[in-house]
């Protein structure tokens, strides 16, 4: 997936959680969002309109994704940035 940091806010006792606008692709719980040589693992995904619930990946246009070991303080500088995730490859397996 590849779009902008948007805006980021903690949540008390959850985390750090960016709103990003997505250009193309999917995010899932599991990926790393990469800003600037920077990485961060998703914790969850979270779109609009779904009244609480959490889809099991974010195709919308804007997502809000919670993520691991992140900060307010290292992220408010990379704002408007753009990003890409990777996704680890949990299927590549020799027979």
């Amino acid at each position: 997936m590849r779009g902008v940091l948007d805006d980021c806010f903690d949540i008390a006792g959850r985390g750090v959680v960016v709103a990003l606008i997505q250009c193309d692709g999917d995010l899932k719980a599991g990926d790393w969002i990469v800003v600037a040589s920077k990485r961060w693992r998703v914790a969850g995904v979270e779109m609009p309109n779904y009244f609480g619930r959490t889809p099991p990946q974010g195709t919308a246009h804007k997502t809000g994704a919670l993520l691991s070991g992140a900060s307010t303080a290292e992220l408010l500088p990379l704002l408007g940035q753009p990003f890409h995730t990777e996704r680890p490859d949990l299927e590549k397996s020799e027979p």
